[in-house]
């Protein structure tokens, strides 16, 4: 379950943390890259976006959407690309405001 899923070539992961909208998963296999995707919750309807590999097999990220209903060790894919319009338009203000945020963010998220 946790690593690359052969009959669908996803790359899946284990939720470990979620304070707010910042998430940490573990990804025994390949770990994705910066600024991917991921996609969690029953129907994959929450987004995330990696900010940051913490060490060889966790990353953290940032919800863009609500985490309600995720919980420690549910299930997170790697959607395998970046950030796309299909995801910023559930999400508009975080296109405009990715880059500001980011680095705020990522000075407390490093540090917390």
């Amino acid at each position: 379950m946790n690593k690359r899923d052969e009959s669908h070539g996803q790359n899946r992961g284990t939720l470990i943390s979620i304070r707010g909208s910042v998430v940490d998963a573990q990804f025994p296999g390949h770990l994705p890259s910066i600024y991917h995707v991921l996609r969690a919750g029953d129907d994959g309807g929450i987004v995330i976006e990696v900010l940051t590999h913490l060490d060889s097999k966790t990353i953290r990220g940032i919800a863009l959407t609500s985490t309600q209903g995720l919980a420690h060790g549910s299930t997170i894919i790697d959607a395998g690309r970046p950030l796309g319009k299909r995801e910023t338009d559930k999400c508009p203000s975080h296109a405009k405001e990715r880059s500001e945020y980011q680095q705020g963010f990522m000075v407390n998220a490093l540090l917390g």
